[in-house]
């Protein structure tokens, strides 16, 4: 019994260390890390920032063109026809090319359905899908209002780290400020594609 445990263990030990691997280099991240947290300013901006943009109710083109007429005094504003999102699955493609799978679940359910808190009430979805267009929530407030700006040049890789998953620490600050912070990010490897598992905001 006690062999069958130690040969168990060494089958687990190994199958540990195949699948965690080696570490990718800071020369072989740092062109991947610079691409999505370039591409992450928009991605925060949708779910977190000013949002799309949107008619505004008392807009010239609003009024004139009767937009609202039947919708007076509503809780979602039409998303403007220049806007390259028109539908939440456009926005949701956009977000999976920069965000891991797991870290979208839970703001996927705050944007896109709402969640109903029992001190606070109900938080309306900020985006919603209707035979009109894409519509934004005028009840939510930016959460972000800065910028963060990273110096890509001071990445390191640290542990731990692994072929499936990699830390990274890289000095930043937000936009407009002189006091650096050291950030530490995670990325995950999802199939043959590396995602940011936490925000870069």
């Amino acid at each position: 019994m006690k062999k069958i445990f130690t040969v168990l263990t060494f089958v687990l030990i190994l199958m540990t260390a195949a699948s965690c691997g080696s570490a990718p280099t800071e020369a072989e991240m740092k062109p991947i890390v610079t691409a999505l947290i370039e591409a992450s300013y928009e991605i925060n901006d949708i779910f977190f920032g000013e949002g799309l943009p949107a008619i505004k109710r008392d807009s010239e083109f609003a009024i004139k063109n009767y937009v609202y007429y039947m919708d007076e005094g509503g809780n979602y504003d039409y998303v403007t026809e220049d806007c390259p999102y028109q539908t939440t699955d456009q926005i949701k493609t956009a977000a999976e090319k920069v965000y891991s799978s797991e870290y979208l679940a839970s703001i996927y359910e705050t944007t896109f359905i709402g969640v109903a808190d029992p001190n606070a009430g109900m938080l309306y979805a900020r985006y919603l899908d209707t035979d009109d267009g894409l519509k934004k929530s005028n009840l939510h407030e930016p959460m972000i209002t800065a910028k963060r700006i990273y110096d890509y040049d001071t990445m390191t890789v640290v542990k731990p780290s692994g072929s499936k998953y990699v830390n990274v620490e890289i000095d930043s600050h937000l936009e407009g400020e002189a006091e650096i912070l050291r950030v530490r990010l995670t990325l995950v490897r999802e199939g043959e594609e590396w995602r940011l598992d936490t925000p870069t905001y």
